[in-house]
C-alpha cells in the first residue's frame, strides 16, 4: 500500500491556473480599484446603475464576492423590501425603486385588494422561507447578511467577511443560483 505524497497527487483536484500560479478566476476580469471607484462614484451621482453604489455592488466589483453571491444578496433585499412593505414597516434603502402607490392601501375587501393580499401572503411566505435558511447557517451570518443587503452598511473585519460570504452561498444554493443540490 502506497503512503505518502504519492497519494497525495492522486487525490488532487486539477484546477485551471494564472501564469502566475494562483487558482484561476471566475473567468471574469478582476476589475482595477480606480475603475471600482470611478463606476462608484458615478452610481452615486446617478450617472450609472444605482446598484453600483451600494455595498454589495462595491463587495461584487471587487472580487470579494462570486456572481452567485451577489445574485443572492440582490434577491434577499428585494425579498426583504417587499415583505417589509407588505407589512407596514420603513422601506429598505434599495437601488430599485420603490413599486406602488404611497398614499393610500387599496381596499382589501375588492378584487384588486385579495390580488394585493395573495401577494403579500406569498412573499412573505418566500422571505420566512429564505430566513429560515439564513438562520440555520449561524447568528453572525445571518446579522452581517441583513445588515449589509438590507441597511447597505460595509462589512467589518475578516470575520463578518466571513460570514458574509458564507451566508450568501447558503441563501444562493436556497435560491438555486448554484449548481449544487440543497
Amino acid at each position: 500500500m502506497q503512503t505518502g505524497i504519492g497519494m497525495a497527487r492522486k487525490n488532487r483536484l486539477v484546477t485551471a491556473r494564472e501564469p502566475n500560479g494562483r487558482i484561476q478566476r471566475e473567468g471574469r476580469e478582476d476589475t482595477a480599484p480606480t475603475e471600482v471607484r470611478r463606476l462608484r462614484d458615478a452610481a452615486l451621482r446617478g450617472m450609472r446603475d444605482p446598484e453600483w453604489g451600494t455595498e454589495l455592488g462595491r463587495l461584487y466589483l471587487e472580487g470579494a464576492l462570486t456572481g452567485a453571491q451577489y445574485a443572492a444578496g440582490k434577491r434577499w433585499r428585494e425579498e426583504a423590501s417587499d415583505y417589509r412593505q407588505a407589512i407596514g414597516v420603513f422601506p429598505v434603502r434599495s437601488a430599485a425603486l420603490q413599486r406602488g402607490s404611497h398614499s393610500h392601501d387599496v381596499d382589501p375587501e375588492s378584487e384588486e385588494g385579495q390580488k394585493q393580499a395573495t401577494r403579500d401572503r406569498n412573499g412573505a411566505e418566500r422571505f420566512f422561507a429564505a430566513h429560515s435558511y439564513l438562520a440555520s447557517v449561524g447568528n453572525l451570518a445571518e446579522t452581517v447578511v441583513r445588515r449589509i443587503c438590507e441597511e447597505d452598511e460595509a462589512p467589518c473585519g475578516f470575520a463578518e467577511h466571513q460570514a458574509l460570504r458564507k451566508g450568501l452561498t447558503a441563501l444562493a444554493n436556497h435560491y438555486n443560483l448554484t449548481r449544487e443540490p440543497k
